[in-house]
Protein backbone atom coordinates (compact mmCIF):
# COMPACT_ATOMS: atom_id res chain seq x y z
CA UNK A 1 0.00 0.00 0.00
CA UNK A 2 1.55 3.33 -1.06
CA UNK A 3 1.47 6.46 1.05
CA UNK A 4 -0.92 8.00 -1.43
CA UNK A 5 -3.30 5.07 -1.00
CA UNK A 6 -3.11 5.52 2.74
CA UNK A 7 -3.94 9.23 2.45
CA UNK A 8 -6.91 8.45 0.22
CA UNK A 9 -8.15 5.91 2.78
CA UNK A 10 -7.92 8.47 5.57
CA UNK A 11 -9.73 11.11 3.52
CA UNK A 12 -12.58 8.69 2.77
CA UNK A 13 -13.05 7.89 6.46
CA UNK A 14 -12.69 11.23 8.26
CA UNK A 15 -14.76 10.05 11.20
CA UNK A 16 -12.29 7.28 12.10
CA UNK A 17 -9.06 9.27 11.83
CA UNK A 18 -7.70 8.02 15.21
CA UNK A 19 -8.02 4.41 14.08
CA UNK A 20 -6.51 5.12 10.70
CA UNK A 21 -3.57 6.92 12.31
CA UNK A 22 -2.90 3.72 14.26
CA UNK A 23 -3.16 1.80 11.00
CA UNK A 24 -0.64 4.16 9.34
CA UNK A 25 1.73 3.74 12.28
CA UNK A 26 1.83 -0.03 11.80
CA UNK A 27 2.25 0.32 8.06
CA UNK A 28 5.21 2.58 8.73
CA UNK A 29 7.11 -0.48 9.99
CA UNK A 30 7.05 -2.81 6.97
CA UNK A 31 7.56 -6.52 7.64
CA UNK A 32 9.30 -8.78 5.12
CA UNK A 33 7.59 -12.14 5.41
CA UNK A 34 7.64 -14.55 2.50
CA UNK A 35 6.34 -18.06 1.89
CA UNK A 36 8.31 -19.60 -0.98
CA UNK A 37 10.05 -22.15 1.31
CA UNK A 38 7.15 -23.08 3.64
CA UNK A 39 7.32 -26.72 2.51
CA UNK A 40 10.96 -26.91 3.65
CA UNK A 41 10.30 -25.64 7.19
CA UNK A 42 8.83 -28.85 8.61
CA UNK A 43 6.32 -29.19 11.41
CA UNK A 44 2.63 -28.43 11.04
CA UNK A 45 2.58 -25.76 13.76
CA UNK A 46 5.41 -23.77 12.17
CA UNK A 47 3.90 -24.12 8.74
CA UNK A 48 0.53 -22.98 10.05
CA UNK A 49 2.15 -20.04 11.85
CA UNK A 50 4.03 -18.91 8.76
CA UNK A 51 0.96 -19.14 6.56
CA UNK A 52 -1.22 -17.33 9.11
CA UNK A 53 1.34 -14.58 9.54
CA UNK A 54 1.85 -14.21 5.80
CA UNK A 55 -1.92 -14.01 5.33
CA UNK A 56 -2.11 -11.07 7.74
CA UNK A 57 0.80 -9.23 6.19
CA UNK A 58 -0.58 -9.75 2.70
CA UNK A 59 -3.70 -7.85 3.76
CA UNK A 60 -1.56 -4.78 4.43
CA UNK A 61 0.96 -5.07 1.60
CA UNK A 62 0.25 -5.63 -2.06
CA UNK A 63 2.89 -8.30 -2.87
CA UNK A 64 5.49 -10.52 -1.21
CA UNK A 65 8.23 -12.81 -2.56
CA UNK A 66 11.36 -14.45 -1.17
CA UNK A 67 12.37 -16.70 1.77
CA UNK A 68 10.93 -17.21 5.23
CA UNK A 69 12.97 -15.74 8.09
CA UNK A 70 11.56 -17.57 11.10
CA UNK A 71 13.76 -15.71 13.60
CA UNK A 72 12.50 -12.35 12.36
CA UNK A 73 8.94 -13.69 12.34
CA UNK A 74 9.19 -14.88 15.94
CA UNK A 75 10.82 -11.66 17.12
CA UNK A 76 8.08 -9.57 15.53
CA UNK A 77 5.36 -11.69 17.07
CA UNK A 78 6.92 -11.47 20.53
CA UNK A 79 7.25 -7.71 20.18
CA UNK A 80 3.56 -7.41 19.32
CA UNK A 81 2.53 -9.84 22.06
CA UNK A 82 1.19 -12.39 19.60
CA UNK A 83 0.78 -16.13 20.03
CA UNK A 84 0.85 -18.54 17.08
CA UNK A 85 0.30 -21.76 19.01
CA UNK A 86 -3.39 -21.06 19.63
CA UNK A 87 -6.16 -20.52 17.11
CA UNK A 88 -7.54 -17.09 17.99
CA UNK A 89 -10.68 -15.80 16.25
CA UNK A 90 -12.19 -12.33 16.56
CA UNK A 91 -15.98 -12.05 16.46
CA UNK A 92 -17.55 -8.73 15.53
CA UNK A 93 -21.32 -8.11 15.53
CA UNK A 94 -22.18 -5.24 13.20
CA UNK A 95 -25.22 -3.17 12.29
CA UNK A 96 -24.83 -0.36 9.74
CA UNK A 97 -21.10 0.10 10.43
CA UNK A 98 -19.81 0.82 6.91
CA UNK A 99 -17.86 3.85 8.16
CA UNK A 100 -15.64 1.88 10.54
CA UNK A 101 -15.85 -1.85 9.83
CA UNK A 102 -12.94 -2.02 7.36
CA UNK A 103 -10.36 -0.42 9.64
CA UNK A 104 -11.49 -2.45 12.66
CA UNK A 105 -11.07 -5.70 10.69
CA UNK A 106 -7.68 -4.72 9.25
CA UNK A 107 -6.33 -3.86 12.67
CA UNK A 108 -7.83 -6.96 14.33
CA UNK A 109 -6.29 -9.25 11.70
CA UNK A 110 -2.84 -8.25 12.90
CA UNK A 111 -3.49 -10.01 16.22
CA UNK A 112 -5.81 -12.94 15.44
CA UNK A 113 -5.93 -15.80 12.97
CA UNK A 114 -9.39 -15.07 11.59
CA UNK A 115 -12.04 -12.37 11.85
CA UNK A 116 -15.72 -13.30 11.74
CA UNK A 117 -18.38 -10.63 11.26
CA UNK A 118 -22.14 -11.00 11.71
CA UNK A 119 -24.07 -8.42 9.72
CA UNK A 120 -27.26 -8.15 11.74
CA UNK A 121 -29.60 -6.91 9.03
CA UNK A 122 -27.65 -3.82 7.95
CA UNK A 123 -29.13 -1.54 5.32
CA UNK A 124 -25.74 -0.18 4.18
CA UNK A 125 -22.56 -1.73 2.74
CA UNK A 126 -21.29 -3.30 5.96
CA UNK A 127 -21.15 -6.85 4.56
CA UNK A 128 -19.39 -5.91 1.32
CA UNK A 129 -16.74 -3.82 3.07
CA UNK A 130 -16.16 -6.49 5.71
CA UNK A 131 -15.55 -9.11 3.02
CA UNK A 132 -13.16 -6.82 1.16
CA UNK A 133 -11.21 -6.27 4.40
CA UNK A 134 -10.71 -10.03 4.73
CA UNK A 135 -13.39 -11.07 7.21
CA UNK A 136 -15.67 -14.08 6.96
CA UNK A 137 -19.17 -12.63 7.00
CA UNK A 138 -22.43 -14.15 8.27
CA UNK A 139 -25.61 -12.28 7.45
CA UNK A 140 -28.96 -12.08 9.22
CA UNK A 141 -31.80 -11.26 6.85
CA UNK A 142 -33.30 -9.03 9.55
CA UNK A 143 -32.14 -7.34 12.73
CA UNK A 144 -32.16 -9.97 15.50
CA UNK A 145 -30.08 -8.17 18.11
CA UNK A 146 -26.52 -8.24 19.45
CA UNK A 147 -27.06 -11.39 21.49
CA UNK A 148 -28.31 -13.29 18.45
CA UNK A 149 -25.33 -12.06 16.42
CA UNK A 150 -22.85 -13.22 19.05
CA UNK A 151 -24.53 -16.62 19.20
CA UNK A 152 -24.12 -16.99 15.43
CA UNK A 153 -20.47 -15.95 15.70
CA UNK A 154 -19.65 -18.20 18.69
CA UNK A 155 -21.12 -21.23 16.95
CA UNK A 156 -19.14 -20.51 13.78
CA UNK A 157 -15.90 -19.85 15.67
CA UNK A 158 -16.19 -23.07 17.69
CA UNK A 159 -16.96 -25.05 14.56
CA UNK A 160 -13.72 -23.67 13.10
CA UNK A 161 -11.80 -24.92 16.14
CA UNK A 162 -11.25 -21.63 17.97
CA UNK A 163 -9.20 -21.97 21.14
CA UNK A 164 -9.71 -18.32 22.08
CA UNK A 165 -12.53 -16.04 20.96
CA UNK A 166 -12.27 -12.25 21.06
CA UNK A 167 -15.43 -10.13 20.90
CA UNK A 168 -15.34 -6.43 20.09
CA UNK A 169 -17.63 -3.76 18.69
CA UNK A 170 -17.53 -2.57 15.11
CA UNK A 171 -18.06 1.13 15.76
CA UNK A 172 -14.51 2.03 16.82
CA UNK A 173 -15.02 2.24 20.58
CA UNK A 174 -12.66 -0.70 21.15
CA UNK A 175 -9.03 -0.51 20.08
CA UNK A 176 -8.01 -3.77 18.31
CA UNK A 177 -4.39 -3.07 19.25
CA UNK A 178 -5.31 -4.08 22.81
CA UNK A 179 -6.44 -7.57 21.76
CA UNK A 180 -3.19 -9.20 23.05
CA UNK A 181 -3.90 -7.73 26.51
CA UNK A 182 -7.12 -9.71 26.56
CA UNK A 183 -5.98 -13.12 25.32
CA UNK A 184 -2.68 -13.26 27.22
CA UNK A 185 -4.23 -14.16 30.64
CA UNK A 186 -6.09 -17.05 28.96
CA UNK A 187 -2.89 -18.34 27.34
CA UNK A 188 -1.16 -18.05 30.73
CA UNK A 189 -3.99 -20.12 32.32
CA UNK A 190 -4.93 -17.23 34.61
CA UNK A 191 -8.52 -16.82 33.42
CA UNK A 192 -11.38 -18.37 31.47
CA UNK A 193 -12.87 -14.99 30.55
CA UNK A 194 -11.07 -11.66 30.30
CA UNK A 195 -13.13 -8.47 30.24
CA UNK A 196 -11.73 -5.21 28.92
CA UNK A 197 -12.80 -2.79 31.63
CA UNK A 198 -13.50 0.89 31.01
CA UNK A 199 -13.65 1.47 34.76
CA UNK A 200 -10.37 -0.14 35.77
CA UNK A 201 -8.11 2.21 37.71
CA UNK A 202 -5.57 2.14 34.86
CA UNK A 203 -8.10 2.78 32.06
CA UNK A 204 -8.45 5.97 30.07
CA UNK A 205 -12.21 6.35 30.05
CA UNK A 206 -13.85 9.39 28.51
CA UNK A 207 -17.38 8.01 28.76
CA UNK A 208 -20.20 10.53 29.24
CA UNK A 209 -21.51 10.93 32.78
CA UNK A 210 -24.89 9.36 31.96
CA UNK A 211 -23.09 6.22 30.72
CA UNK A 212 -21.07 5.92 33.91
CA UNK A 213 -24.20 6.35 36.04
CA UNK A 214 -26.19 3.79 34.04
CA UNK A 215 -23.29 1.34 34.06
CA UNK A 216 -22.97 1.57 37.85
CA UNK A 217 -26.63 0.55 38.24
CA UNK A 218 -26.33 -2.34 35.79
CA UNK A 219 -23.08 -3.48 37.42
CA UNK A 220 -24.82 -3.65 40.80
CA UNK A 221 -27.75 -5.64 39.39
CA UNK A 222 -25.60 -8.02 37.33
CA UNK A 223 -22.93 -8.88 39.87
CA UNK A 224 -23.74 -11.83 42.06
CA UNK A 225 -20.72 -13.74 43.28
CA UNK A 226 -18.47 -11.82 40.91
CA UNK A 227 -17.02 -8.36 41.46
CA UNK A 228 -16.79 -7.14 37.88
CA UNK A 229 -16.54 -3.37 37.54
CA UNK A 230 -17.62 -3.22 33.90
CA UNK A 231 -20.34 -5.78 33.29
CA UNK A 232 -21.48 -4.12 30.05
CA UNK A 233 -18.16 -4.09 28.20
CA UNK A 234 -18.35 -6.00 24.91
CA UNK A 235 -14.55 -6.18 24.53
CA UNK A 236 -13.86 -9.68 25.88
CA UNK A 237 -11.78 -12.81 25.44
CA UNK A 238 -13.12 -16.33 26.01
CA UNK A 239 -11.33 -19.63 26.36
CA UNK A 240 -12.74 -22.59 24.44
CA UNK A 241 -14.27 -23.91 27.66
CA UNK A 242 -16.06 -20.66 28.50
CA UNK A 243 -17.13 -20.10 24.88
CA UNK A 244 -18.95 -23.45 24.93
CA UNK A 245 -20.89 -22.26 27.98
CA UNK A 246 -21.78 -18.97 26.26
CA UNK A 247 -23.64 -20.88 23.53
CA UNK A 248 -26.42 -21.26 26.11
CA UNK A 249 -27.01 -17.49 26.39
CA UNK A 250 -30.65 -16.74 25.59
CA UNK A 251 -30.55 -12.93 25.42
CA UNK A 252 -31.00 -11.73 21.86
CA UNK A 253 -30.29 -8.06 22.53
CA UNK A 254 -28.04 -5.96 24.74
CA UNK A 255 -28.61 -8.12 27.80
CA UNK A 256 -26.10 -10.60 26.41
CA UNK A 257 -23.11 -9.21 28.38
CA UNK A 258 -24.97 -9.47 31.69
CA UNK A 259 -26.15 -13.00 30.95
CA UNK A 260 -22.62 -14.07 30.04
CA UNK A 261 -21.40 -12.95 33.47
CA UNK A 262 -24.33 -14.62 35.23
CA UNK A 263 -23.60 -17.91 33.44
CA UNK A 264 -19.86 -17.60 34.12
CA UNK A 265 -20.52 -17.07 37.83
CA UNK A 266 -22.89 -20.02 37.94
CA UNK A 267 -20.35 -22.29 36.18
CA UNK A 268 -17.55 -20.97 38.42
CA UNK A 269 -15.50 -19.76 35.47
CA UNK A 270 -12.58 -17.54 36.38
CA UNK A 271 -13.19 -13.96 35.22
CA UNK A 272 -10.70 -11.13 35.39
CA UNK A 273 -10.60 -7.56 34.08
CA UNK A 274 -7.83 -5.74 32.27
CA UNK A 275 -7.76 -2.00 31.58
CA UNK A 276 -8.74 -0.76 28.12
CA UNK A 277 -8.83 2.69 26.62
CA UNK A 278 -12.09 3.70 25.03
CA UNK A 279 -13.30 6.74 23.16
CA UNK A 280 -16.73 7.99 22.16
CA UNK A 281 -15.46 11.08 20.36
CA UNK A 282 -16.28 11.12 16.66
CA UNK A 283 -18.34 7.91 16.88
CA UNK A 284 -21.73 8.17 15.23
CA UNK A 285 -24.60 6.31 16.95
CA UNK A 286 -22.42 4.56 19.52
CA UNK A 287 -25.70 3.31 21.01
CA UNK A 288 -28.08 1.67 18.55
CA UNK A 289 -30.91 2.09 21.07
CA UNK A 290 -32.08 4.80 23.41
CA UNK A 291 -30.04 4.46 26.65
CA UNK A 292 -33.23 4.07 28.71
CA UNK A 293 -34.54 1.26 26.48
CA UNK A 294 -31.07 -0.29 26.52
CA UNK A 295 -31.08 -0.30 30.32
CA UNK A 296 -34.59 -1.74 30.56
CA UNK A 297 -33.59 -4.53 28.16
CA UNK A 298 -30.56 -5.43 30.28
CA UNK A 299 -32.59 -5.34 33.51
CA UNK A 300 -35.20 -7.58 31.88
CA UNK A 301 -32.46 -10.10 31.05
CA UNK A 302 -31.16 -10.01 34.63
CA UNK A 303 -34.68 -10.60 36.01
CA UNK A 304 -35.27 -13.49 33.59
CA UNK A 305 -31.99 -15.16 34.53
CA UNK A 306 -32.72 -14.72 38.23
CA UNK A 307 -36.20 -16.19 37.88
CA UNK A 308 -34.89 -19.16 35.91
CA UNK A 309 -32.34 -19.99 38.59
CA UNK A 310 -34.28 -19.08 41.75
CA UNK A 311 -37.92 -19.34 40.79
CA UNK A 312 -38.98 -21.01 44.05
CA UNK A 313 -37.39 -18.24 46.10
CA UNK A 314 -38.36 -15.25 43.95
CA UNK A 315 -41.84 -16.40 42.91
CA UNK A 316 -42.76 -19.33 45.14
CA UNK A 317 -42.07 -17.58 48.46
CA UNK A 318 -44.02 -14.38 47.58
CA UNK A 319 -46.81 -16.58 46.21
CA UNK A 320 -47.00 -18.52 49.46
CA UNK A 321 -47.09 -15.31 51.52
CA UNK A 322 -49.85 -13.82 49.35
CA UNK A 323 -51.84 -17.05 49.57
CA UNK A 324 -51.47 -17.00 53.36
CA UNK A 325 -52.77 -13.42 53.36
CA UNK A 326 -55.79 -14.58 51.34
CA UNK A 327 -56.47 -17.46 53.72
CA UNK A 328 -56.27 -15.19 56.78
CA UNK A 329 -58.59 -12.69 55.10
CA UNK A 330 -61.01 -15.55 54.38
CA UNK A 331 -60.95 -16.65 58.03
CA UNK A 332 -61.67 -13.07 59.18
CA UNK A 333 -64.44 -12.87 56.60
CA UNK A 334 -66.12 -15.99 58.05
CA UNK A 335 -65.78 -14.71 61.60
CA UNK A 336 -67.43 -11.42 60.63
CA UNK A 337 -70.22 -13.27 58.85
CA UNK A 338 -70.92 -15.53 61.83
CA UNK A 339 -71.18 -12.51 64.10
CA UNK A 340 -73.18 -10.10 61.95
CA UNK A 341 -74.57 -12.31 59.13
CA UNK A 342 -73.06 -9.81 56.66
CA UNK A 343 -70.14 -10.27 54.31
CA UNK A 344 -67.32 -7.80 54.91
CA UNK A 345 -66.57 -6.51 51.38
CA UNK A 346 -62.92 -5.42 52.04
CA UNK A 347 -62.10 -8.82 53.53
CA UNK A 348 -63.82 -10.52 50.60
CA UNK A 349 -61.83 -8.54 47.97
CA UNK A 350 -58.53 -9.10 49.77
CA UNK A 351 -59.25 -12.80 50.05
CA UNK A 352 -60.18 -13.26 46.38
CA UNK A 353 -57.37 -11.13 44.91
CA UNK A 354 -54.72 -12.64 47.21
CA UNK A 355 -55.71 -16.22 46.44
CA UNK A 356 -55.77 -15.57 42.67
CA UNK A 357 -52.37 -13.84 42.48
CA UNK A 358 -50.81 -16.13 45.05
CA UNK A 359 -51.88 -19.20 43.11
CA UNK A 360 -50.57 -17.72 39.81
CA UNK A 361 -47.15 -17.00 41.37
CA UNK A 362 -46.94 -20.41 43.00
CA UNK A 363 -47.84 -22.28 39.81
CA UNK A 364 -45.37 -20.16 37.79
CA UNK A 365 -42.63 -20.91 40.32
CA UNK A 366 -43.21 -24.65 40.13
CA UNK A 367 -43.37 -24.64 36.31
CA UNK A 368 -40.16 -22.60 35.94
CA UNK A 369 -38.38 -24.84 38.43
CA UNK A 370 -39.52 -27.97 36.57
CA UNK A 371 -38.53 -26.54 33.15
CA UNK A 372 -35.11 -25.51 34.44
CA UNK A 373 -34.50 -28.95 35.94
CA UNK A 374 -35.60 -30.62 32.69
CA UNK A 375 -33.27 -28.42 30.58
CA UNK A 376 -30.32 -29.18 32.82
CA UNK A 377 -30.95 -32.91 32.55
CA UNK A 378 -31.89 -33.29 28.89
CA UNK A 379 -30.20 -30.43 26.99
CA UNK A 380 -26.45 -31.10 26.64
CA UNK A 381 -24.15 -28.50 25.10
CA UNK A 382 -24.34 -28.11 21.37
CA UNK A 383 -20.55 -28.36 21.25
CA UNK A 384 -18.29 -30.75 23.09
CA UNK A 385 -15.54 -29.25 25.17
CA UNK A 386 -12.05 -29.69 23.84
Amino acid sequence: MTERDEDDLVEEQEDIRPLMETFRLHLGNPVEVFVSRVSEVGGSKIEKAVKARAHKISALHSTFTGDVDLDVLQAQDEKMGLDRNHLIIACIPALNEERTISSIILLARKYVDEVLVCDDGSSDNTSELAKEAGAIVFEHSMNLGKGASLKTLFKAALERGAEIIITLDADGQHNPCQIPDLFKPIIDKKADIVIGSRYHKDSENKAPLYRKFGASILNYLTNGKSNIKDTQSGFRAFSNRSANEMINVEAKGYGVESEQIIIASKKELNMIEVPIDITYKGIINSSKKNPLIHGIEVIGTIIRCSLNERSLLLLGLPGAIINLTGILSGILLLIEYNKFKVFNIPYLLICMISLIFGTILSVAAVLLYAINRFNKKHNPHEFKKN
